[in-house]
């Protein structure tokens, strides 16, 4: 969960405030899934960047949403007084210009910047994404603002942590005391100018922050605790299996900020468990036997049995294996001929899958681009089970584009498990 900041602490945060060009957008989220600016105060500008980057599909949602001062669950803008919604603080340093120089209007908000000359700033008529696309400056444009006059492949931060999904992301910078980026830049907000701004109820909106902060600290010690416990309890049925993060269909778009750590877990302290009357055997006490069913088959016959797991949620992590290989043979313009294998890897989660699958397809239209025939992309393996006669394996041929296929499989995994 992202704790809601007070206003005090919003007063002493810095204030990420690059000139265009000075930022490469994508350094900008590599950094944010490593925490760093992710709970910086942001110029119109830099939040201008990413509201237009998801809704022309430059970046996923949940990506956007790194960004926790000003978005929320679903990359929507959190709620309160004054900068459009952006939990009462002002808007601050560079405004968005669009590709005609003049201010762009994007989820109902004009994002003007700073009070500086904003009397000298024009709208722009740009109101859509299509209709900035269609400027005819659009594509200079989007170089100089979002890629620091390069490409969109140009940027030279290396991601440090592994996460790659919005809840272990969050988890990780939330766990952390705050700590400004490198570029940021201390700001001390005038508490009269504050007062006028948010009607002089500060104390009141500090208030019920500060009380939704130890609600959710207790919350989240309580689920910890229950998390713990259900991680050395000797057996667990289908839906308890899933003790680490059960990914969301999507791009995590439904992910949500305000939810327990554990997807069974609730606001209220755990309940005592009933005693069994008819204690079952454990299914680990001997695991060489062949006569003792497979907990996963155990697993599988309960939920047939029972309703399907939603397909928001995905198949619990200690049942899915995935494995995606793209083979591509490239002719160059001699006619020679060059193969090359991008695995991404075996993956437990369908969000951490599909982003390494697009990792690979970017770097496959990288080489197309320099000018290489693309001829084949093959091979897409998903194992389920967790021993190797325990899997299914579809294989493609001879295909143009494999994501299509991917996300058939993926999308399939769930009525696979139910059969």
């Amino acid at each position: 969960m992202t704790p809601v900041p007070t206003p005090t602490e919003l007063a002493s945060r810095s204030l990420l405030n690059p000139q265009p060009g000075q930022l490469h957008f994508f350094d900008l989220f590599k950094k944010g899934k490593d925490g760093l600016y992710a709970k910086d105060l942001l110029s119109d500008y830099i939040i201008g960047m990413p509201i237009f980057a998801v809704d022309a599909g430059i970046i996923k949602a949940w990506e956007g949403t790194l960004i926790q001062v000003p978005f929320t669950k679903g990359f929507r803008l959190r709620k309160g007084k004054g900068g459009g919604g952006l939990l009462g603080q002002l808007h601050l340093g560079r405004p968005f210009l669009g590709p005609d120089g003049k201010v762009l209007r994007l989820r109902g908000v004009l994002w003007r910047g700073g009070d500086d000359g904003k009397e000298e700033l024009e709208e722009s008529d740009l109101t859509s994404v299509d209709a900035i696309q269609r400027h005819p400056n659009y594509d200079t444009w989007l170089s100089d603002t979002f890629y620091c006059g390069k490409g969109k492949d140009d940027g030279t931060y290396v991601q440090v942590e592994t996460f790659d999904s919005l809840k272990r992301c969050d988890e990780n910078v939330n766990s952390k005391p705050y700590v400004p980026g490198q570029l940021s830049i201390s700001r001390v907000i005038d508490a009269k100018e504050e007062n006028e701004e948010d009607g002089g109820d500060d104390e009141e909106q500090e208030a019920e922050a500060e009380d939704e902060n130890n609600a959710s600290s207790s919350r989240f010690n309580s689920n910890l605790e229950e998390e713990k416990a259900r991680r050395h309890s000797p057996r667990r049925d289908i839906d308890e299996v899933a003790t680490g993060y059960v990914e969301l269909s999507e791009d995590d778009d439904d992910y949500d900020d305000d939810a327990p750590l554990s997807p069974s877990s609730s606001s209220s302290p755990p309940a005592e468990p009933a005693p069994n009357p008819e204690p079952e055997p454990d299914p680990e006490a001997e695991p060489e036997s062949e006569s003792e069913p497979h907990p996963i088959s155990r697993a599988r016959r309960a939920k047939s049995d029972s309703t399907k797991l939603s397909t928001k949620k995905r198949t619990p992590f200690q049942e899915l294996e995935i494995e995606v290989t793209i083979l591509t043979t490239y002719k160059d313009q001699n006619g020679h001929r060059d193969t090359t294998t991008d695995k991404c890897g075996v993956r437990n989660s369908v969000a951490e899958t599909r982003d390494l699958v697009e990792r690979s397809l970017a770097r496959i239209a990288a080489r197309e681009g320099e000018g290489l025939e693309v001829l084949e992309r093959i091979r897409v393996v998903v194992k389920t089970g967790l021993s190797s006669d325990k899997h299914k394996e579809r294989s493609v041929g001879s295909v143009r584009e494999p994501r299509e296929f991917v996300e058939a499989v993926l999308e399939g995994l769930d009525d696979e498990e139910g059969e």
